[in-house]
């Protein structure tokens, strides 16, 4: 059985494939939660990732 934080990821992952911005990011990087830099506010969502530099902004 999948866990809450497995499944967290899968949604997050297949949100990002929606994401024009991911097709410009072509690194096997996963984006992992503890290497993210939180940039959310206002209600959006938005992280940069410490270890590729790729940036997700939710529309």
């Amino acid at each position: 059985m999948a866990t809450l934080s497995s499944l967290h990821r899968l949604e997050q992952m297949l949100a990002q494939m929606n994401n024009p911005a991911r097709e410009a990011d072509d690194s096997p990087c996963l984006h992992p939660e503890e290497a993210r830099i939180n940039l959310s506010g206002m209600g959006h969502r938005q992280f940069k990732c410490k270890l590729c530099g790729f940036e997700y902004k939710e529309q």
